[in-house]
């Protein structure tokens, strides 16, 4: 299979799955939906880097092309990890870790890291024009971060 597309239900959910390696076909996946979810690989070894644009998000090297309108979210995020908005909004859910640092965010300008609750960081870079936002879910929530 070369690519494949996920149509028809703007308001589901798709989740990608890479805890045991990429599952994409070469040329990518397109999911029309509300939310993708992203769960990177289990091992505190493997660095994952997810890149966020306006329509798309990248994942180490495989590519998910989305609506704009679409919410990205890096689940299971640990300090190995890189999150890099460049355009659109992003969305870290769920604190990776209590004990360790969590992935290193960069938020280009233009772009928005959206945090749900608690969050543990190893860094957070904002460029001029950029936005990191705790979500308002009306729950307290902290943002730990190692270096600004």
């Amino acid at each position: 299979m070369l690519s494949l597309s996920i149509t028809g239900d703007t308001e589901r959910t798709v989740t990608v799955d890479f805890s045991d390696g990429d599952p994409l076909p070469a040329s990518g996946l397109f999911a029309d939906s509300a939310q993708i979810n992203f769960n990177g690989s289990s091992g505190a070894d493997t660095a994952d880097t997810l890149i966020t644009t306006a329509t798309a998000a990248i994942f180490d090297n495989a590519e998910v092309r989305r609506p704009s309108t679409s919410a990205v979210t890096f689940v299971n995020a640990n300090q190995n990890d890189t999150l890099a908005a460049i355009a659109g909004t992003v969305t870290l859910a769920g604190d990776p870790t209590i004990t360790t640092g969590g992935p290193s965010v960069f938020v280009d300008t233009g772009a928005t890291a959206l945090f749900t609750g608690t969050q543990h960081l190893s860094a957070l870079n904002i460029e001029p024009g950029g936005q990191a936002r705790m979500a308002q879910n009306g729950a307290e929530g902290i943002l730990g971060v190692g270096s600004l």
